[in-house]
């Protein structure tokens, strides 16, 4: 995540499996109040935010939000 500047995503300028893999993990612990903390970590903060508004990404996102908000009540 250090070298963003450079590139959009985690292997480069193409959206990824690798890309998807590291949003699963770390958005996982979102709705556990243990995600990237944005002043710590701005750009992966910055970057997981970028991939939760693709399209692709946004939808099943949502629902899984309220899925957890559910079992987490």
């Amino acid at each position: 995540f250090a070298d963003r500047r450079r590139r959009r995503y985690r292997r480069g300028n193409s959206f990824s499996i690798a890309d998807i893999s590291v949003a699963a993990a770390l958005g996982n612990l979102v709705p556990l109040g243990n995600g990237p903390d944005k002043a710590e970590y701005p750009k992966l903060a910055g970057w997981l935010e970028s991939i939760y508004q693709r399209p692709s990404i946004a939808g099943p996102y949502a629902h899984m939000e309220k899925i957890m908000a559910r079992v987490l009540g």
